[in-house]
């Protein structure tokens, strides 16, 4: 499953369009769209409505480990161009000073920025580099029901800070313009997910041995499996060397803990 969580309808008028999703009822106050494997929900302008629609929908759904929950939206910038969308790898949230880093394992096609979240509108000269009023409570929130790689902010800039007025068709106009991009980067996502189509006999058994040998928890599994498809996505499986990891047996935690430490460090840096 797919969700998006747009604060404006005009971001969202878009996506409904391009993916021909329906409104359906719902029990909450929220707007909401339906497709085929695609929800998506209109949360309205700030931290605290974003984070109540993110509650909303993942509370309503039982969501799996293969899903990804996408916020789509606009943004000011001092430096960027009008127009040109980012896929957020850092996110500030300027009122508490929390910083929360989106788990990039997956290729896609949009440059990436970092985002300041503010509870104001913010005046030209105050942003580093992007800044909305959704974002660190989208992600924040989102954490509660899902893991760091199944969440992802685009954002596309609408206006350089100075408190022009942005029409509703504008804003409709810029999105829908990179609806393309962001299905490449949803498909690849999906693709990577989908054990049947992106892992082999022989990843299969690679990985179900490592885990054996080196008793995985739950935890481990998942930032292990992450590692790998990372390492696949990045073109250096074939170099990586995993002998050492599938001879190897461990008998206590401590020695676990140790050859997962290494192997993961491993992965990451080839």
């Amino acid at each position: 499953m797919v969700y998006f969580l747009c604060s404006l309808y005009k971001e969202a008028e878009g996506i409904i369009s391009y993916f021909h999703l329906k409104k359906i009822s719902s029990i909450s106050s929220f707007q909401e769209f339906e497709g085929d494997g695609i929800k998506l929900i209109i949360s309205g302008t700030g931290k605290i409505n974003a984070a109540c629609a993110v509650g909303c929908i993942l509370s309503q759904n039982n969501h799996e480990k293969s899903d990804i929950f996408i916020n789509v939206g606009i943004c000011g910038s001092d430096e960027r161009s009008e127009g040109e969308a980012f896929f957020i790898n850092k996110i500030k949230d300027v009122d508490s000073g929390e910083e929360y880093y989106p788990d990039i394992i997956i290729k896609h096609p949009f440059k990436e920025a970092y985002l300041e979240t503010h509870s104001k509108v913010v005046k030209h000269g105050d942003i580093r580099d992007l800044c909305d009023m959704e974002g660190s409570a989208f992600f924040k929130s989102a954490l509660k029901f899902m893991y760091h790689h199944q969440i992802a902010i685009i954002k596309i800039v609408s206006d350089t800070a100075d408190n022009k007025l942005i029409s509703g068709d504008y804003i409709k106009n810029i999105i829908s313009k990179n609806l393309g991009n962001i299905k490449l980067f949803i498909d690849c996502y999906l693709a990577s997910m989908t054990k049947n189509q992106f892992f082999s006999e022989k990843d299969k058994a690679v990985m179900s041995c490592i885990d054996e040998n080196l008793k995985l928890t739950e935890s481990q599994n998942i930032e292990f499996r992450k590692a790998y498809i990372a390492l696949k996505l990045r073109g250096a499986f074939d170099k990586f060397d995993f002998q050492k990891f599938l001879n190897v047996r461990v008998t206590v935690k401590s020695e676990s803990r140790k050859y997962f430490n290494e192997l993961i460090s491993a992965m990451w840096e080839s």
